[in-house]
């Protein structure tokens, strides 16, 4: 979060919104994105550098790391909050949307289909965020591993894979992807 005093606007160069930063430092929420995630404290995503501390808390708090996936070509989702008066003005967002390569699609692919086999989970979630991660390739190849193996399955869906994760087990959007 970054804090300011009271807003006002600039009259002299365009009608903008000004903040005065008055923070000692900037408190920003470095996050990653967790768009599969099981029950037993296990994770598996795409992270970049911005992602290590990340990690590093994580493994403090006793979940495994093993599964998440070094990625140069993509970055941990970043969210700067900009408040003025504890009101939340502005939100600044650094995140990667783009599909995930074919090589780092596989690899991911491998990581999560080698920890369902290992871990046993009673249940997957998919968390779909539309950030390019969850393709059709992935979403079909660990359902379909999931309902092999007889792991429970349930997703959240966004409208760009809505109708890809026929034959999940707990089927949950939100009112909006329904209306969509």
């Amino acid at each position: 979060f970054n804090y300011g005093k009271k807003p006002k606007f600039s009259g002299i160069d365009a009608p903008m919104l000004l903040i005065q930063d008055d923070s000692d430092e900037s408190k920003e929420d470095h996050s990653m994105e967790f768009p599969i995630y099981w029950a037993r404290n296990h994770s598996s995503t795409v992270k970049t550098q911005e992602g290590q501390e990340l990690c590093r808390l994580l493994e403090e708090a006793g979940i495994n790391t093993k599964g998440v996936i070094s990625s140069s070509k993509r970055r941990t989702t970043t969210k700067t909050r900009v408040l003025a008066r504890y009101q939340q003005v502005l939100r600044l967002d650094e995140e990667s949307t783009e599909d995930m390569d074919i090589a780092l699609e596989h690899a991911f692919i491998d990581t999560c289909l080698k920890a369902i086999q290992i871990e046993k989970p009673d249940i997957l979630i998919f968390e779909d965020y539309n950030k390019g991660v969850l393709k059709e390739n992935v979403i079909h190849r660990i359902l379909d591993h999931c309902k092999h193996v007889g792991v429970m399955t349930a997703v959240d869906p966004k409208k760009q894979h809505f109708f890809t994760y026929r034959g999940v087990d707990l089927f949950k959007p939100n009112l909006k992807e329904v209306r969509e």
